[in-house]
């Protein structure tokens, strides 16, 4: 098993990421150009403190999106490429769903 690099990019973001997302009370982020494989974002989820994620994979050295929530929100799913993430969110006290489509600026 290949151990972890504290010293990776991302890594050292993460304690910036938790207090904005502490700071705000912020339930859905996206995250582009991370960099990171997406066997890492579970470990980043849980750092975090999200209830679910969806990544899309790096390519090579570019790329890397990520998508974490929590309850209340919840996100289906609609298609994703290396440039983008096509989700609809639902928060559960309001009955409007709203499509969005998260991509690399």
């Amino acid at each position: 098993m290949k151990k972890s690099n504290p010293n990776h990019p991302f890594l050292m973001v993460v304690p910036i990421l938790w207090d904005l997302v502490r700071s705000y009370h912020v339930d859905v982020i996206f995250l582009c150009k991370t960099l990171v494989h997406t066997h890492r974002i579970e470990e980043i989820k849980s750092l975090l403190c999200f209830d679910s994620c969806f990544a899309v994979n790096v390519n090579g050295r570019s790329g890397g999106l990520v998508l974490l929530w929590r309850k209340p929100f919840n996100c289906h799913l609609f298609s994703f490429s290396s440039n983008f993430i096509n989700v609809q969110v639902h928060h559960c006290d309001y009955p409007t769903e709203i499509n969005w489509i998260l991509q690399i600026p």
